[in-house]
């Protein structure tokens, strides 16, 4: 439910619909509240995370799919890999904390499903503690994996093709092309029609028109 409205909450589903802006939101971690139409940052969404982390990903698909820049393929998989590490880096130390701290026997059942939901595996068979403690380590080995992650995206940002902000290429593009683009109107798929338009812009000014056939 629209916690603002009070009304159905309708998501976006694919890269014609959902507006650059929307994506590079979602991009850079901030909520998937950002899927919802009409969404501009004001106010709350409940929205259903495990739904929403299912369309997202397949948008994604579809972007990689569109897109003909390999290394910016590469460093948006690797910034989408940390987010999600990042995530269940949060939650599971949350849940974690719960359990060593004190929980009920009738909710043990609900924390150990949303732990595997996460791939932190609880056998139920062996000593609570114990199991606590193993995936204790588990979880601490996770952030090690996170912060190689990173270094691993710093590095391939330095030195592959360097990152700009979406707001950045929107003015290189606006110059090159002559053009007023609403990056809160503009979708994914046009967005990248768009950035396709520019580069045959540019080879044509450094290279003279291509060749027609005519």
């Amino acid at each position: 439910m629209d916690v603002r409205t009070n009304q159905s909450v309708r998501l976006y589903r694919n890269c014609d619909e959902l507006p650059i802006w929307n994506f590079d939101q979602l991009i850079s971690g901030k909520g998937f509240e950002w899927l919802v139409y009409g969404y501009d940052g004001y106010g709350e969404r409940e929205v259903d995370e495990e739904k929403c982390n299912s369309i997202f990903e397949s948008i994604k698909e579809e972007y990689f799919e569109k897109s003909q820049n390999q290394d910016s393929i590469n460093i948006l998989m690797l910034e989408a890999e940390i987010d999600y590490l990042t995530r269940r880096y949060t939650i599971v130390h949350a849940l974690l904390t719960v359990l060593k701290t004190g929980c009920s026997e009738k909710n043990k059942p609900k924390f150990y499903n949303e732990l595997r939901r996460w791939r932190y595996y609880l056998d139920e068979k062996k000593p609570l503690e114990s199991e606590i403690k193993r995936l204790d380590n588990q979880h601490k080995s996770s952030k090690t994996l996170i912060n190689r992650k990173q270094v691993e995206l710093e590095n391939m940002i330095s030195t592959g093709s360097k990152k700009i902000t979406l707001l950045r290429q929107k003015i290189k593009l606006q110059r090159t092309l002559s053009m007023q683009l609403d990056l809160k109107r503009i979708s994914v798929t046009e967005w990248l029609e768009v950035n396709r338009e520019a580069e045959e812009v540019i080879r044509t000014n450094n290279y003279g028109k291509p060749d027609t056939g005519d």
